[in-house]
């Protein structure tokens, strides 16, 4: 895919993000996720151009959506449905990845709806969708990976922060941008030692 489709992603991931009236903060941080999600073609060279856009959109989805999440403590229903009609269509033109993308998501959704249900505290009702729309997009193993990483960096955050500020320890961290950081991370492994990246 050519970067001008990449970038007519990231205009249209500006767009959205400018809804929620934020346009003028924490540009630094976009600019740097907009460079890392131009970039992915060009490192990326192991993967299908279908596969770089799949994890550029994803990357700059993820991006927005983790800073949307820590400033406002929830994650927007307009960038997931944007992400998951954006899989849908690459979907319907490789039909062999149907199958596995709709089971992964749906296992994220009853499980961790299972666990939002349970536990009152625990996973909120957009990190739900947030992990089922990525487990449509990379699986059951690598979502699991990105979930456990994110949940590792929550509890070692939440302790240093409990140490240090002497914060109750009923203080609610965002997910989404220990989803996006643990994202990145996988993926970056999978592309250096696995040699590619199943999306």
């Amino acid at each position: 895919m050519s970067v001008f489709v990449i970038g007519s992603q990231l205009l249209i991931f500006e767009i959205l993000y400018r809804r929620y009236g934020m346009s003028k903060n924490w540009l630094l941080l976009r600019l740097v996720s907009v460079c890392l999600v131009m970039c992915v073609p060009l490192f990326a060279t192991a993967l299908s151009s279908v596969q770089q856009y799949n994890c550029s959109v994803l990357l700059g989805g993820l991006c927005y959506i983790a800073i949307i999440d820590y400033k406002m403590q929830r994650i927007p229903n307009t960038f997931l449905l944007f992400l998951l009609i954006n899989r849908i269509v690459l979907c319907l033109q490789d039909t062999s990845v149907i199958q596995y993308s709709v089971v992964s998501a749906i296992v994220w959704l009853a499980g961790l709806g299972l666990l939002h249900k349970l536990l009152k505290n625990g996973f909120g009702a957009g990190d739900v969708k947030l992990m089922s729309v990525i487990g449509g997009y990379i699986g059951l193993w690598h979502s699991t990976v990105v979930l456990l990483l994110s949940c590792a960096c929550i509890c070692i955050i939440g302790t240093i922060r409990f140490l240090i500020k002497r914060d109750h320890l009923n203080v609610s961290l965002p997910m989404a941008p220990f989803v996006c950081l643990s994202f990145g991370v996988v993926f970056s492994h999978s592309l250096i030692f696995l040699g590619g990246f199943t999306l």
